[in-house]
């Protein structure tokens, strides 16, 4: 995305660590309400570390880590952008969603 060339690195950081949230969300939702199965391990966060003070982890989906990533973009002079970059990922997400459902309507 262009706009992201304007994101220092510590703002695409932020940008990567919500994006990977919001799709990890957006998939376990959709498969939830799709297959109406609930899935314990899809629904953990994926931190073994959830219990435990910890630095902020990248690959961690505890509550601690999201609200640092979340901190960090709600501080960040470039807050807007990033928003705007979440929500056009996250449009994206929706319109390919859409898209794969019509054609497995088409096959089935």
């Amino acid at each position: 995305m262009t706009l992201t060339v304007a994101l220092s690195p510590d703002d695409k950081e932020v940008l990567a660590y919500l994006i990977s949230c919001s799709s990890t969300n957006f998939l376990n939702n959709h498969r939830k309400a799709t297959h109406k199965t609930t899935n314990a391990a899809a629904a953990t966060s994926g931190c073994a570390k959830v219990d435990a003070d910890h630095p902020p982890f990248f690959n961690c989906n505890c509550f601690r880590c999201y609200m640092n990533y979340w901190t960090k973009w709600d501080s960040s002079p470039n807050r807007q952008l990033i928003h705007e970059v979440l929500d056009a990922y996250k449009d994206n997400l929706l319109m390919q969603n859409k898209k794969d459902e019509q054609e497995g309507k088409e096959e089935g």
